[in-house]
């Protein structure tokens, strides 16, 4: 069937780890018949959870984009991870569509990634749809759920159009609140008789919901006393697209309750990308709109890059204006490349299935992109179109990675760009203190599985280890200090002489060189030479070899010869002079201080402070998220390396945290000693 961009729906299911999202994927496909046996996470049959990875912890790691056929719409969907270590995929997925289901459970309700996702598809438009899954669980209570979304979802109230007939194991169907209808087991039926009253108190709660979004529908409502079901769906539809409500629905993924009320749902409520509001990109250096024509220019975004080891690359992309046929040639406005769409395909997750092409709004894959990355904008070369990808947080956990062989080493540099251009959550860098090549995700579970992804996807075999910290040093007092260099072979000699006063700065301020030479004791010519040797001085401090910080060096004094003086002997006098002043200034190391924001439940804020003072840190204050509240502190880096462990452990998943780099402050003379014990036994390390 050929599809036209008013007849497609885009859909991302995000939400907290554990809500159900990939069994509500597989659900939906289920009961559109796209696929004829319901997998389960649990078995490892789920079709979104395909990689080794997930099967094996069963969780969702990568989006993974299906597609359906309801009512002649098409439904992409898109199955986002839900721990938030994975949050930068989940929020490309997000990048990808117009609407998203958050799906909260209907025991917890609303969690922290729940918020974190929220408020990502609020700030890039993304029309949301809630729905309370697992109601066929033990203490389910579908009104408590949609209690804590309005408590702690700002600007958008929720607002229930569905109500659970049961809950807990009787769940067994559910009232639609537009039409007055009653569903169990997909048929229509009689609404309880005992529902009546709570029935009418809902629909009365919608009603007051949707007509306080409009005036006319207000003028209506209070003319009237009600409207009527079709008033109610197109003002129910206007307030969707307009973010003012979040129309919330019940489910059972695992039974199969609620799932056909939500396809019809999504195919008559959310946005179609015919109708979705143009997305901004830039064209030569100005902004232009780019709407969902069918007609238009070809413009693609490429959402998620995975491995495939029997076809290489595979681009997830999404077609945003035009349409694309395979084999036709695109142009990367990113790094001026131009790519083939090689075996254009629509994909049920790991299968793909050949089209000769998308419209706008469509989504899909192609193979072999090798000049694509995640978040590239694919066009036309005469449009240079560029649509800027979501900014993704700061990857705060790092481990040391080296490689387990040569052979290995070899590998290694192609892979982990590889990598990194599949996940945008990755990085790696070379630390040029230390050393080390270091791999930096969102947490632990991040960087093992990126790991795996070496071993499994690139046959590259690499040890982790935890980095070290790159701590400075700086002194306690100033000091005035001669630094001579002379030296004499026969010949040409070398001759520098420096008097240098060395001062502790402000925290901060780095370094300050300054010269009050009189005479011409030291030639003007020779004094950059001077702060070029205390520079260079000044990358290997005297304590534990860690670079020097916050001094002012002031060159007062000194002495030249005519013949055997140079700019290079000046730069080896002022060194001298440097490692004499630290030696004689009471030299310290200080270690990097980090701003950590922890956001959680009330219930274990006592614990996560107690653990932060724990780590010598100093709480800063306390603020109030929604219902969840969030602690400022100031903590050392090196207490941070495991944080995300630590944290997890004490909340069972329901916190989260931010850190920024913040200053330096003074190392405890205790530890002083243990980190120049570990610098020594590096240094001797690395002179076998």
């Amino acid at each position: 069937m050929s599809w036209q961009p008013k007849d497609l729906r885009n859909v991302a299911i995000v939400g907290h780890r554990g809500v159900g999202k990939t069994s509500l994927n597989e659900a939906l496909l289920h009961a559109a018949g796209a696929i004829t046996q319901l997998g389960s996470v649990d078995e490892e049959t789920a079709t979104a959870d395909y990689e080794e990875q997930e099967r094996e912890r069963k969780i969702s790691i990568s989006p993974a984009l299906c597609h359906l056929e309801h009512r002649d719409a098409k439904i992409n969907l898109i199955d986002c991870p839900g721990y938030s270590e994975f949050y930068v995929d989940a929020l490309y997925g997000l990048w990808a569509v117009e609407n998203a289901l958050l799906t909260v459970g209907a025991v917890a309700g609303v969690e922290v990634h729940t918020i974190k996702m929220y408020d990502s598809a609020r700030e890039m438009g993304v029309r949301l749809i809630g729905v309370v899954n697992k109601l066929d669980a033990e203490r389910a209570d579908f009104g408590e759920a949609v209690a804590s979304m309005n408590e702690s979802l700002p600007e958008c109230e929720a607002v229930a159009v569905q109500l659970p007939i049961g809950e807990g194991p009787e769940f067994g169907g559910v009232v639609d609140l537009l039409s007055g209808n009653a569903w169990v087991g997909g048929q229509k039926a009689d609404v309880p008789g005992d529902m009546a009253d709570a029935v009418e108190e809902a629909r009365e709660a919608l009603i007051d919901a949707v007509a306080a979004t409009d005036d006319d529908l207000t003028m209506q409502y209070l003319e009237e006393g009600t409207l009527s079901e079709q008033e109610l769906i197109v003002g129910l539809r206007a307030a969707i697209r307009a973010g003012t409500l979040l129309p919330v629905l019940a489910t059972s993924a695992a039974k199969q309750v609620g799932i056909k009320s939500l396809l019809d749902f999504i195919v008559d409520a959310a946005v179609s990308p015919e109708d979705a509001t143009p997305r901004t990109g830039m064209a030569d250096e100005e902004e232009v709109e780019v709407a969902g024509d069918a007609s238009g220019d070809p413009a693609l975004i490429c959402f998620k890059t995975l491995s495939d080891p029997y076809v290489g690359r595979v681009s997830l992309l999404r077609v945003l204006r035009g349409t694309v046929k395979a084999d036709q040639d695109v142009y990367n406005t990113g790094n001026d490349e131009r790519e083939r769409l090689s075996s254009l395909s629509v994909n049920q997750a790991q299968d793909a299935s050949g089209v000769e092409q998308l419209v706008a709004g469509d989504m899909g894959s192609a193979v072999r992109l090798e000049d694509t990355a995640t978040g590239d904008t694919l066009s036309t070369q005469s449009s240079k179109l560029s649509i800027p990808p979501p900014e993704a947080p700061d990857s705060m956990y790092a481990v040391a990675v080296t490689a387990a062989t040569r052979a290995d080493a070899d590998r290694m540099s192609d892979a982990l760009t590889r990598l990194t251009a599949e996940d945008m959550g990755l990085k790696y860098e070379r630390n040029v203190e230390t050393g080390e090549l270091l791999l930096k995700g969102l947490g632990p579970m991040h960087l093992d599985v990126a790991v795996a992804k070496l071993r499994e996807q690139y046959d590259v075999d690499v040890q982790m280890s935890e980095p070290r910290v790159a701590y400075r040093e700086t002194i306690r007092r100033g000091v005035r200090v001669q630094g001579r260099h002379k030296k004499q072979t026969g010949g040409r000699g070398q001759f520098g002489d420096v008097w240098l006063r060395v001062e502790p700065g402000e925290r901060g301020t780095g370094f300050e060189f300054a010269t009050e030479v009189k005479g011409g004791s030291v030639p003007s010519n020779y004094i950059p030479a001077v702060e070029k040797g205390v520079r260079a001085g000044m990358e290997k401090g005297r304590v534990a070899g860690y670079p020097v910080v916050d001094i002012r060096v002031t060159l007062d004094d000194g002495g030249a010869h005519p013949v055997d003086s140079s700019d290079m002997a000046f730069q080896l006098a002022a060194g001298i002079g440097l490692r004499n002043a630290m030696e004689q200034a009471d030299a310290v190391l200080l270690e990097p201080i980090m701003d950590v924001t922890v956001i959680g439940p009330e219930d274990i804020m006592g614990d996560i402070m107690s653990d932060l003072n724990s780590k010598r840190g100093r709480i800063l204050g306390t603020e109030q998220v929604g219902t969840m509240q969030a602690i400022k502190a100031q903590v050392p880096q090196s207490e941070m390396m495991r944080y995300a462990a630590d944290l997890r452990s004490i909340s069972q998943g329901r916190a989260s945290y931010e850190v920024a780099f913040s200053h330096y402050e003074e190392l405890p003379p205790h530890m002083t000693e243990q980190v120049v014990a570990q610098a020594k036994q590096a240094s001797d390390a690395e002179d076998e």
